[in-house]
């Protein structure tokens, strides 16, 4: 039986799935920054509520799927927890964002 390495391991594809998800995330939040700081204050009520939503979900599905494979993965274990830290620092910008309109 041969091993084909050009085939990565599941704990490299999901180090790939999370660095895609912060990196929609944060061009997401650019765009919500973008939006809030030209429309109105009913619009900018909108985009954060809905950019906080889709940050919340996205974020914490992804952060509890790297916890629960953290302990799964020994390999890439260290790079695993880094990003899901990471990805917690997404959630704080829709308030960052809040505070600076306001």
């Amino acid at each position: 039986m041969t091993c084909n390495k050009n085939i990565p391991d599941e704990s490299e594809q999901l180090l790939r799935l999370t660095k895609k998800v912060y990196l929609i995330t944060l061009v997401t939040g650019l765009i919500a920054f973008t939006i809030c700081m030209t429309g109105n204050y009913f619009t900018t009520m909108i985009t954060l509520f809905i950019y906080m939503l889709s940050v919340a979900f996205f974020n914490m599905v992804m952060i509890v799927n790297n916890l629960i494979n953290i302990s799964y993965y020994t390999k890439n274990r260290t790079k695993l927890i880094l990003r899901s830290l990471m990805l917690l620092l997404n959630m704080p910008t829709a308030l960052l964002i809040l505070f600076i309109n306001n």
